[in-house]
């Protein structure tokens, strides 16, 4: 049943994630979108890229957060036009995917009670809905230099920092300091002003 179920709702969920703002499909996806901002013109010579990474995201979200989440996503028409299933029904699928995931470790079974599974067919949907949530409530709460351009795919986040450096340390506080179970590693370098992004 997990399986089968996990691949029946992403099959009616996945195509809600390109509808995301911050989404970023692959390599050539990201190069496309930096080539058009490259056409605009050159970034301020203070501009920072920044890469961050959510640490341990698939198990670090909370099971009935995460479920409110994307039941709410499942019920917007804009992401989700043409539903194949009911809400109701894939939210109960969901909930056995997530609650029901035993494993095995050193010859002892275990229930996982955070997050998801790795290899379960739903999981980057679910994380990928989840981060869609949480980055815009996080960004909207942030009073600072705007961010430029941030961009995700699935826990391996790129944007732009105009501000100075003391202040991108401060908005990297206020990121890690949003979610109790959501956290994130940050880099940048000033003196090559260059990052490596889904290498």
């Amino acid at each position: 049943v997990s399986g089968s179920g996990s691949w029946l709702v992403d099959s009616d969920s996945k195509e809600m994630v390109p509808k995301l703002p911050s989404y970023w499909q692959d390599t050539p996806h990201a190069l496309r979108d930096l080539q058009e901002e490259n056409s605009k013109g050159p970034q301020p010579k203070q501009a920072l890229l920044v890469t961050a990474d959510v640490i341990g995201l698939y198990s670090n979200i909370p099971q009935q957060e995460g479920m409110k989440v994307f039941r709410e996503a499942l019920n917007n028409s804009t992401f989700r036009p043409n539903p194949k299933f009911p809400t109701g029904f894939l939210m109960t699928l969901l909930g056995f995917i997530l609650t029901l995931n035993l494993f095995v470790f050193d010859s002892a079974f275990w229930l996982q009670v955070q997050g998801t599974a790795m290899g379960t067919r739903v999981a980057p949907t679910f994380a990928c809905i989840f981060m869609g949530w949480l980055e815009a409530a996080m960004l909207a709460a942030w009073t600072g230099s705007l961010v430029h351009l941030w961009r995700r795919f699935i826990d391996d986040i790129f944007f732009i920092w105009y501000g100075t450096e003391d202040e991108l340390k401060e908005f990297m506080q206020h990121c890690n300091s949003f979610h109790p179970t959501i956290k994130f590693t940050f880099e940048y370098d000033t003196s090559t002003r260059s990052v490596n992004f889904l290498d």
